[in-house]
């Protein structure tokens, strides 16, 4: 569950505001994502997790961090879908 949401405008501030985050698993959105983010390596700053697969996105703020099939099942028919590839996802 995510402990607050953060303001987002692109990848990069996605990757900020998961630093500043304890992510302990993945937050049920009551709408669908505008994006989503899978098969990353996420660095989430939480020592308990360090590492998601995926990150989904609404309104430029982050919804939920967790597995890709987490974060796919939160996706709807007008989700875009960017597939990182194994790409590793840090702060800075």
């Amino acid at each position: 569950m995510l402990a607050t949401l953060m303001p987002v405008s692109h990848l990069g501030r996605v990757v900020r505001a998961l630093a500043a985050l304890a992510l302990p698993g993945v937050s049920v959105a009551a709408q669908a994502p505008d994006r989503i983010f899978v098969n990353a390596s996420v660095w989430t700053a939480d020592s308990s997790k360090p590492l998601a697969e995926a990150i989904a996105v609404r309104a430029d703020r982050i919804v939920a961090v967790g597995s890709t099939a987490e974060i796919r099942a939160l996706a709807g028919t007008r989700t875009q879908v960017t597939d990182l590839r194994g790409r590793r996802v840090v702060p800075g």
